[in-house]
């Protein structure tokens, strides 16, 4: 009986320690999945964000831009892609300002037809 005793002794010992280092490989596993995700994320903030043209077209409308200057300006945009890079980062009530600026040369919306709405 000892010797059965002493064998079950050992198996347990033997499935224990299985046990503890199957726990420890899924402690280093979750580690490494947590550390992949954040240089995703990392790496995904670091990518300049690429607008598309509905979203363009949504904010010149909402900026105010007339539908008969839209086509033009989305065409400026689509052609210069660090121009709508640069109008994205600017603060919404600046974006009409420098399309003006920009995109037709002058200060005043009101020299090409338009005033500006503010």
């Amino acid at each position: 009986m000892a010797l059965v005793e002493k064998q079950i002794e050992v198996i347990n010992i033997g499935i224990t320690g299985v046990a503890d280092a199957l726990k420890e490989g899924d402690a280093i596993a979750k580690e490494g999945l947590l550390i992949a995700e954040r240089k995703v994320s990392l790496v995904e903030k670091s990518r300049p964000r690429i607008y598309s043209e509905e979203e363009l077209i949504v904010e010149l409308q909402n900026i105010g831009i007339p539908s008969t200057l839209l086509v033009d300006v989305v065409l400026y945009f689509l052609k210069n892609p660090m121009e709508m890079r640069a109008f994205f980062a600017l603060p919404s009530p600046m974006r009409l300002e420098m399309i003006y600026k920009v995109i037709f040369g002058t200060n005043k919306g009101a020299e090409i037809g338009f005033e500006f709405i503010r």
